[in-house]
């Protein structure tokens, strides 16, 4: 068993290690504004209040609901610094352009192949 907090939800699986919380999404047909609420909350719950770079897998993401990516790039996600999303697919490719282009959150948003290469990003940011 980890030693690190961890949790599951409808559609992710959430762990919070030295500051960063790893979200792996699960394959559920659509993501929707309660999962985001659900996520955010759960995400804070484990970070304890704390600010956290969040590296986000996308592979297994179908479709996420314009109000569920509004919610996560809202003030709602106030403890973000920086999100890395984790993308293999064009699919996982459009959300996470639509999220950062047309969501436009007010944390910093970059796409990665691999989950080093976002992990290495992340560490660019203090906190």
């Amino acid at each position: 068993m980890p030693n690190f907090p961890i949790a599951d939800t409808r559609t992710e699986n959430i762990s919070f290690e030295k500051g960063i919380m790893k979200v792996v999404t699960k394959s559920v047909e659509l993501h929707e504004l309660a999962d985001a609420i659900e996520n955010v909350k759960v995400a804070d719950e484990l970070a304890n209040g704390e600010k956290y770079k969040l590296l986000i897998d996308l592979k297994n993401t179908k479709q996420a609901s314009i109000e569920a990516r509004q919610y996560y790039s809202s003030n709602q996600n106030r403890n973000v610094i920086a999100a890395a999303f984790i993308i293999d697919t064009p699919v996982n490719l459009i959300i996470g352009k639509m999220f950062e282009g047309i969501n436009k959150p007010f944390f910093p948003v970059k796409l990665f192949n691999s989950e080093e290469e976002g992990l290495n990003w992340l560490n660019t940011f203090s906190g």
